[in-house]
């Protein structure tokens, strides 16, 4: 059987650039639907700073696999338990927060690849297959080629690393956490700091040395140019609420002014 392919991962290793937003509140399924048709390649569902459970992400998941968006999670914590099962109830990829060393890269990739890459236990994912059946051996390897894997470097040691980091096979991009960074130079909430773009540019240029994609999760548009012009691939923007919010107060502000006009 053919089983879904991932063409996040598919088109960030031919070099090109895919652009997404996170899901930080909204537990309907039909989320996934609604990122779809709005034309984002992949949806975040944030597990590390929301209230998500898996089993509302599996209802997310299992309808998300039926449209053209690949449904990734932000893990709690990048260890074997949030990797794995989250996974398992069909994200096709991950984001790992606050991934400093070697040693935490290596652990990732043992809990999100089975053997021979890997280490993770296997489980022949229902969401994944959607009832349908395949062999181990086939699922296993589709597995392995199709989890895209992201690291999120957002302190002032994971800078320092970056090249330890990237050069090591399996990880897929970077998802660079500019709130947490900031607040780890000490220069909190300071986006446009210069120490801000050294740190960016410094991952740019390592992800483009060992042919990871850089990227980052930014709100503003006129970051979101700046960044995609220098290199970003991996690009999530905004979230749910904030674009919800950003609407409605434009929708409100146009009515309002056509109402003050009339009176």
């Amino acid at each position: 059987m053919e089983l879904k392919e991932n063409r996040v991962k598919k088109a960030l290793k031919a070099g090109q650039i895919c652009i997404g937003s996170m899901v930080s509140s909204f537990r309907s399924p039909q989320i996934a639907q609604i990122y779809a048709i709005s034309g984002w390649d992949y949806l975040i569902m944030d597990t590390e700073h929301s209230f998500f459970d898996y089993g509302s992400l599996a209802d997310i998941f299992s309808l998300a696999r039926t449209e053209e968006i690949v449904p990734l999670v932000r893990v709690t914590v990048a260890t074997y338990p949030y990797l794995a099962r989250a996974l398992d109830v069909g994200a096709m990829g991950v984001i790992c927060p606050h991934v400093e060393t070697p040693e935490e890269m290596r652990l990732i990739l043992d809990s999100c690849l089975y053997a021979p890459l890997g280490q993770r236990g296997l489980s022949m994912s229902n969401i994944h297959l959607a009832h349908r059946r395949a062999t181990q051996k086939e699922y296993v390897e589709w597995a392995n080629a199709h989890t895209l894997i992201v690291i999120q470097p957002e302190t002032r040691k994971a800078i320092e690393n970056i090249e330890k980091l990237v050069s090591i096979p399996g990880v897929d991009a970077v998802m660079i956490g500019p709130h947490d960074l900031s607040l780890s130079l000490g220069i909190v909430g300071q986006m446009k700091h210069p120490q801000m773009a050294e740190a960016y540019e410094r991952i740019i240029a390592a992800c483009q040395k060992f042919g990871v994609a850089p990227g980052i999760h930014l709100t503003e548009f006129d970051q979101a140019q700046e960044w995609l012009a220098k290199g970003m691939r991996f690009f999530t923007f905004q979230n749910d609420i904030r674009m919800l919010v950003d609407a409605g107060k434009s929708s409100t502000a146009q009515l309002r002014q056509f109402i003050n006009q009339k009176v």
